[in-house]
């Protein structure tokens, strides 16, 4: 708090505050003999009236950059404070995923409870992070791999976004080529534009050529949510003689406007995909090998 109120200090008493406020000595006199002129006081009495009204907006100045540094610092520690719990609740959820990944006896209940436990700390996290309400989701091609003409639908959801699932919902075929985000990930992928490999959008409602399929599971046509940002289920780093295959995508949505950060939030969230992407592999490598059998 000692760099707060340095900051403020040194806000306060900027040369442009003082030359506007004693820019030469007729503004100086003005000041002083306010009190004589408008009120009706001696000299001595109109000069210490002038010298508390300049007192009082010096301190009136110095309480409201005092005001603006000190929410500046209490936001940033609540950021600080937010990440670092952010990681805490990953090292969790990470390592359930690591032990699945390495046991071999891994059965679809206990793949599918991984990921529901993974949305749900992903929502705690961006409910911290936004200071709003988040959504989770994992989608994946309904069959096959992902192409520009793929379904997709829910792998998981966190457990309160569940409701969402009517049966409006799952009968709508979300088409990738229907919706925006999936549509910007899939071309930029298959382009080989690597660091274009996510979407963010903070005001969905004012964006009018956004599309979603999901709108036509609510009789209004409105969505949920006004933000959301994705990326794709895919290896961080890829070496050019293996061809990965994209599984899927990593959803979060908010109710609130602007709320996502393109930098951190975005990184945060390709590490997740990254951290999942070789179990999830391992699985549907695993079911192809049961159907063929």
């Amino acid at each position: 708090m000692h760099k707060v109120v340095l900051e403020a200090f040194e806000s306060t008493n900027s040369k442009r505050f003082w030359l506007f406020l004693l820019s030469g000595w007729g503004s100086i006199v003005a000041i002083l003999l306010f009190g004589k002129n408008f009120v009706g006081l001696n000299v001595v009495a109109s000069c210490i009236l002038g010298l508390l009204i300049v007192v009082a907006i010096w301190l009136g100045r110095f309480l409201f950059f005092l005001l603006k540094y000190s929410l500046k610092y209490l936001n940033s520690r609540y950021r600080e404070i937010a990440y670092a719990e952010s990681i805490l609740i990953l090292k969790d959820a990470f390592a359930k995923v690591h032990w699945l990944r390495k046991n071999s006896s891994v059965t679809d209940k206990d793949f599918k409870e991984a990921m529901l436990y993974l949305c749900d700390r992903l929502k705690e996290i961006f409910a911290r992070l936004t200071r709003s309400t988040c959504s989770v989701s994992i989608k994946v091609a309904v069959k096959g791999t992902v192409t520009a003409i793929a379904e997709v639908a829910n792998l998981s959801r966190d457990q309160e976004s569940r409701a969402r699932d009517t049966h409006a919902y799952k009968s709508v075929q979300h088409l990738i080529f229907k919706n925006t985000c999936f549509l910007q990930i899939f071309t930029n992928f298959t382009d080989g534009k690597k660091d274009k490999l996510f979407y963010v959008n903070n005001d969905i409602p004012a964006d009018r050529s956004y599309q979603n399929t999901s709108r036509e599971a609510y009789s209004d046509g409105k969505l949920p949510y006004d933000s959301e940002i994705v990326v794709p289920l895919i290896p961080l780093i890829r070496d050019e003689e293996n061809n990965y295959n994209l599984l899927g995508f990593l959803c979060v949505d908010c109710k609130d406007r602007n709320k996502f950060d393109g930098k951190y939030h975005v990184g945060l969230l390709q590490g997740v995909a990254d951290g999942i992407y070789d179990l999830m592999l391992q699985r549907i490598e695993a079911k192809g090998r049961q159907s063929n059998s």
